[in-house]
């Protein structure tokens, strides 16, 4: 039986012995471990080169591994450089990782990364999260983590897997583009030799005015481009990015993957209307492109605007083929519909305007295409128990849970749906499982808080759960899910609903603290917050006494 690989690009720590050692602890005490428990033995490459040395066994390893994990730490050159070329040879199956002392690198930040401690207590935590990320990349083999297949997605998933049929058709193309680059340079040419056959001309065109112009165009190219956001960003705020904005994205010289990048950056940022003016000259580009029809449709179905949401409406119907008739809603283009999350803009509205047959009709449509896979079986059973079929939506759910048990927004649509059945007590606990899979995602901690503020089911100091009626026992027991919440955010939206949340429950202190950038402090009850990530309730005792002394 063939052995199952997880290739591994880290730090090696160079020169330095102690970052030496402590990149080798990484690799020991987690990475290996986390490989091993996902059924992969691993492999690295203890050779450090000079940015941009690469061996051709680290490009074979990098292409032939069915999972490679990439360790982000420090902004590695070598690292980046060796993740770029896995990116280019295979769709999926690439797990970033990164010490939870650090950023992550800007050009990958919109993928979700694991972050790792090398805190002894922690330690576990880290293995389990980077185990279970690798068993969810596995359930999703055709699911780009990428952003080069994100922004080229006619490229083959695997480059070694790809028949001699496709590489005909991409070497015809590259051709193609061979001749217009040929044709291209001979008009520079030609062109060159104009003005050397024109003296006045050349003289006419000082020197400098030409590497001015030379300089002008590579500040506008798109590596320049993302740079210049990214400080614009970094020193003046969402302000300066949005002025920054505006300027460059007039550059002609703006690739694909350019305007994907600047994209997945304003929707980082929540600058949806930004987006929205960037994904229009995106399309006007690149009017082929499915990666900007789906994210413009989104941004638009989203809008609190009516006028947007029918033109986003109008927009991803008439690409596929949607026609409304006395029964539903019949779909003309099916074959266009190459992922399931395609369909996902379309397939909410359709939910959120109370036309859950159409948002069926729709699944159903895709489902001969892409397959009965989890994503799309969970949002078959969200349809379904929209038109309160409960039986067969239920039914779907634990389908889906079947092949997809570590999936934890398929948990959350379970709880939903298990809540709108009366079901509340086994609504909880889904919900509770939900985040136990995901703690690094602030909307489940949200999700937890909201169940148990609406319900009132929580866990007792001895683990079952109960229901408590008092608002202000629930509030006690909600509160530390919202202040979770707000320390996993990645935006300031979350901390602005985590206030409004307190500020509505009368708890106008804690409010202003997190306002402030604290941690409000109160009698909270920890019970189920701390069965779910593992805290032990007398570190909240510590941490308390620690911040009010009291009167001692």
């Amino acid at each position: 039986m063939t052995e199952r690989v997880c290739f591994v690009i880290m730090p090696y720590g160079g020169g330095d012995e102690n970052r030496r050692k402590h990149y080798l602890g990484v690799y020991q005490s987690i990475i290996k471990p986390a490989a091993a428990a996902a059924g992969f033995a691993t492999k690295r490459s203890d050779i450090a080169g000079q940015p941009g040395s690469i061996t051709k066994d680290i490009i074979e390893d990098l292409a032939r591994a069915e999972v490679v994990i990439a360790d982000l730490s420090e902004g590695n050159p070598n690292v980046l450089f060796e993740l770029g070329i896995r990116h280019a040879l295979r769709k999926s199956g690439t797990i970033h990782i990164v010490n939870k002392q650090e950023h992550i690198p800007f050009d990958v930040r919109q993928y979700r990364a694991v972050e790792y401690s090398v805190d002894l207590s922690e330690l576990g935590t880290s293995v389990a999260e980077i185990a279970s990320a690798i068993g969810k990349r596995l359930e999703q083999p055709a699911r780009s983590d990428n952003p080069v297949h994100d922004t080229l997605p006619e490229l083959p998933m695997n480059v070694l897997a790809q028949g001699s049929e496709d590489q005909s058709e991409n070497i015809k193309r590259l051709q193609e583009r061979l001749e217009a680059l040929s044709t291209e340079n001979d008009q520079l040419k030609g062109a060159l030799g104009d003005l050397e056959a024109d003296p006045l001309a050349q003289s006419e065109r000082d020197l400098d005015a030409l590497f001015d112009e030379a300089d002008g165009i590579m500040q506008t190219t798109g590596e320049n481009v993302l740079l210049h956001l990214n400080n614009a960003l970094q020193q003046g705020g969402k302000d300066a990015l949005v002025a920054k904005l505006r300027e460059v994205i007039k550059s002609p010289y703006l690739t694909e993957s350019d305007l994907a990048a600047i994209n997945n950056l304003c929707a980082e940022l929540d600058l949806d209307a930004h987006r929205l003016a960037v994904l229009n000259e995106a399309r006007r580009r690149f009017p082929e492109s499915k990666i900007f029809l789906k994210h413009y449709t989104q941004v638009l179905l989203l809008s609190p605007s009516p006028d947007r949401k029918a033109q986003g409406q109008r927009v991803s119907e008439e690409f596929f083929g949607v026609e409304k008739t006395d029964d539903g809603i019949s779909v003309g283009h099916p074959e266009r519909i190459t992922e399931v999350d395609e369909l996902f803009p379309l397939f909410d509205h359709y939910v959120r305007i109370d036309r859950p047959l159409w948002a069926l009709e729709l699944i159903t449509a895709a489902e001969p295409v892409v397959g009965a896979v989890p994503l799309l079986l969970r949002n078959k059973a969200r349809a379904l128990a929209k038109l309160r079929r409960f039986d067969e939506a239920e039914g779907v759910f634990k389908e889906a849970i079947s092949q997809s048990p570590d999936d934890d927004t398929l948990f959350a649509f379970y709880s939903d749906f298990l809540d709108d059945s009366g079901r509340y007590e086994e609504a909880y606990e889904q919900i509770e499982h939900a985040l136990s899979l995901d703690p690094q995602d602030g909307t489940r901690y949200i999700n937890v808080a909201i169940q148990i503020l609406n319900r009132g089911y929580c866990r007792a100091e001895g683990g079952n759960i109960r229901q408590i009626a008092p608002r202000k026992a629930r509030m006690k027991a909600a509160a530390p899910f919202l202040i979770g919440a707000v320390q996993k955010a990645s935006t300031n939206n979350r901390l602005q609903d985590v206030i409004s949340i307190f500020v509505r429950e009368h708890m106008i202190e804690e409010a202003q603290a997190l306002a402030r950038g604290e941690t409000p402090k109160g009698d909270f009850d920890y019970a189920s917050f701390d069965r779910i990530t593992g805290t032990n309730v007398d570190s909240h005792d510590s941490r308390a006494q620690q911040e009010d002394p009291g009167d001692a």
